[in-house]
């Protein structure tokens, strides 16, 4: 084989290993694929939008202090320390009150507490 032929049988496999490089690159670019990459980030916004529409929700429905309606918003300030009690102290907040401010307990006192001999 002369040094010709060599560098044209180079150049070929070049071409076609580039043509292939960009052929792959224009399917990877597909729509499925930009979903699978994408999905995480939709996923977090789905839950932060839906954190925030239960959020306003339960606020505009159950909150004392919120009135929607003429005839309530005409009264003025209410002294109803009841019912904002009873709105405070959920179920949840009931349930975390009496927990310790911890993401991982076990994992904190592994590091903090000394070894007990």
């Amino acid at each position: 084989m002369t040094n010709s032929t060599f560098l044209k049988n180079t150049r070929k496999r070049r071409t076609t290993k580039t043509k292939l490089f960009f052929r792959a690159r224009v399917k990877c670019s597909s729509v499925s694929h930009w979903l699978r990459q994408a999905y995480p980030l939709f996923a977090a916004t789905g839950v932060a939008v839906g954190i925030c529409v239960f959020s306003l929700f339960r606020n505009i429905t159950i909150n004392p202090e919120v009135r929607v309606s003429k005839e309530p918003r005409a009264a003025g300030v209410l002294e109803n320390f009841k019912e904002g009690q009873q709105y405070r102290e959920h179920s949840l907040w009931k349930f975390v009150s009496n927990r310790k401010p911890e993401i991982m307990p076990t994992l904190n006192s592994f590091f903090s507490d000394p070894p007990k001999n």
